[in-house]
């Protein structure tokens, strides 16, 4: 059986910053219990639930539009 729930790091104290699941259409999504996407001056990003730091996000393309990922440089 194939893994439908996947934890992503947060990449400052390495817990869970939020869970992805696979839905019906064969696409990842934030499942509801991850923080919201936020938006700022500065860009996408959430807040790590663990250690409060700012997580920089990056768009990416997606079949249904776009989705989002933590960006490589988090400056």
């Amino acid at each position: 059986m194939a893994n439908t729930l996947q934890e992503i790091k947060c990449p400052f104290c390495t817990k869970t910053l939020y869970r992805i699941g696979l839905l019906d259409t064969d696409v990842w999504a934030k499942t509801k219990d991850s923080p919201p996407i936020n938006n700022d001056a500065e860009g996408d990003f959430m807040i790590c639930p663990h250690c409060s730091r700012r997580v920089k996000m990056e768009r990416v393309p997606s079949r249904v539009g776009a989705g989002f990922q933590v960006a490589k440089n988090q400056k």
